[in-house]
């Protein structure tokens, strides 16, 4: 098929050729459901036919006589079809108001090129604060993997208004998939189980959640084995509260009372807050729970963080548990630091305030690996064309126990002998 067409305009007349200009139409095949559609990214035209090619949304600018080289581009497979073609045939066509006649010819072509390639296939990244170690895990998986995809990163910027956005975005752009980094990010674009007849959600795009605290809790899925949703699977970090609890009790076998801190713009704090009482009463241990107070700006209050945790100490708490807050994450240093400087330890599930800030001890999972997990799935679903509703949550078995050193001779708390044989130290 291929070779017939080029053959015919080959051999056609090179009538007009003292008048042509280079005209360089670069192509992409863009395929939904064995629907093929052609999107004419740019071209240089002459001033000919710059009214009715360019006028289309295309960029024109003309440029010296020679003879015309469309090149066709097919990322799936870096296979690059260069065709020589004779610039006075094809201005003829145009000039014949044959436009139409010869975007047939193109996607004539561009079937019989395709015939055994898969199209390239386009992620809509949806993060909450930035691109971070997850989304440089999933980047480099991707890539490591040859996985012919286009990413689209977009940040929130821990902004819920700009979601419904991201997922009218990703049904213009006719997204394969989307990554959705947070149970923030996640509700805002997928909603829970009970908005599956929504359109405002997404229940059409394959989706895969990851960094989400309890999905099965903030009602996203049904549960981790059966996500109870088509469109959608994802990734499971955390570890069990009770190994977080029992590492407290082997650090510090005279703890009783337990601080947290919750803030109530981000579903995910309450839902921790409310799974640790839930804990504290099966485990026999006290919780003390404060709330961070939100400004006019529905935001918590940094300065608001020292003085919870002078509460918690006048409370008697023995330990502070992190939680999952994206707030106090991002204020790592100011929190764990206020801790020590009142005594109290700190228990994070973010591995990074332990190197980085004043968190004494950490048990979790490294993102850069989760980051890879979510594209394990990803994989499977554009790949392998598996349905994301009958792949279950890929949940982390890997974990690294940090202590940072440092604070632990602040608080004069050192680790026992049991925990130093396969905990990492730092600092």
């Amino acid at each position: 098929m291929l070779a017939g067409i080029l053959a015919l305009l080959l051999a056609s007349d090179q009538d007009n050729l003292a008048d042509t200009h280079v005209i360089s139409i670069h192509l992409r095949l863009v395929t939904s459901k064995h629907l093929c559609s052609l999107k004419i990214v740019s071209a240089i035209c002459s001033n000919t036919v710059s009214n009715f090619l360019c006028n289309s949304h295309v960029v024109s600018e003309s440029i010296a006589p020679t003879t015309l080289a469309a090149s066709i581009a097919f990322s799936t497979s870096q296979v690059h079809y260069l065709c020589k073609l004779k610039a006075g045939r094809l201005i003829g066509m145009i000039r014949r108001s044959l436009f139409v006649p010869f975007l047939v010819f193109i996607a004539l072509l561009l079937g019989s090129v395709t015939n055994g390639y898969a199209a390239s296939k386009l992620i809509y990244v949806a993060l909450w604060r930035g691109c971070e170690e997850v989304c440089n895990g999933f980047q480099d998986y991707v890539s490591e993997k040859g996985l012919d995809t286009e990413l689209v990163l977009r940040d929130a910027a821990q902004d819920k208004t700009k979601l419904p956005g991201f997922l009218k975005e990703a049904r213009e752009m006719k997204a394969d998939l989307i990554l959705s980094w947070g149970t923030s990010v996640t509700l805002g674009i997928a909603g829970t189980l009970e908005d599956q007849d929504s359109p405002k959600f997404n229940n059409d795009i394959p989706q895969v959640f990851t960094v989400v605290a309890d999905p099965v809790g903030a009602r996203i899925i049904e549960s981790l084995v059966n996500t109870g949703r088509r469109n959608i699977t994802g990734t499971f970090n955390r570890v069990p509260e009770v190994v977080n609890i029992n590492t407290i009790r082997s650090y510090k076998p005279t703890f009783k009372r337990l601080g947290l801190l919750y803030n109530t713009n981000e579903p995910n704090s309450l839902q921790k807050r409310d799974e640790i009482m839930a804990l504290s009463k099966a485990l026999d241990f006290d919780l003390v729970a404060l709330e961070l107070k939100l400004g006019n700006d529905g935001y918590p209050q940094v300065d608001d963080i020292q003085k919870k945790v002078v509460e918690l100490k006048d409370r008697g708490v023995d330990f502070i548990y992190l939680g999952s807050s994206s707030f106090l994450r991002k204020n790592g240093a100011a929190f764990t630091g206020a801790a020590v400087e009142n005594g109290i330890p700190v228990l994070s599930p973010y591995e990074n305030l332990v190197r980085k800030s004043d968190a004494l001890l950490s048990i979790a999972a490294r993102y850069y690996d989760l980051g890879k997990l979510a594209g394990e799935q990803a994989e499977k679903i554009l790949m392998d064309n598996k349905i994301p509703g009958d792949i279950p949550v890929l949940q982390m078995t890997d974990f690294a126990y940090v202590i940072n050193m440092k604070v632990a001779q602040k608080l004069n708390l050192y680790p026992p002998v049991e925990i130093l044989q396969f905990a990492e130290t730092v600092n």
